[in-house]
């Protein structure tokens, strides 16, 4: 994840996510893979590594706080399915 000037650009392969606070609260970035086992992972040398990448670039002008979080921790960040961050503040 890079945050530059009013740009935020992410690329992501396997688990992880990368959530943002706006004005309209918070975000989600990265989708739910549907993967068949947890934690699951896509490394950059597997067949079609780079193409499996998901990635999106955002207006960051009215994001204040940026949280980017490894595998392992999404079940206790987020309501599923619809992969809603908790907000523990």
């Amino acid at each position: 994840m890079v945050l530059h000037g009013s740009k935020l650009t992410m690329f992501q392969i396997g688990d992880g996510a990368v959530v943002v606070d706006s004005p309209t609260g918070l975000t989600c970035l990265t989708p739910v893979e549907d993967r068949e086992f947890a934690n699951e992972t896509t490394f950059l040398v597997t067949p079609g590594g780079l193409e499996s990448a998901f990635t999106v670039e955002v207006d960051s002008s009215a994001i204040s706080c940026v949280a980017v979080m490894s595998d392992g921790v999404q079940h206790l960040a987020f309501q599923y399915p619809a992969n809603v961050p908790y907000a523990f503040c």
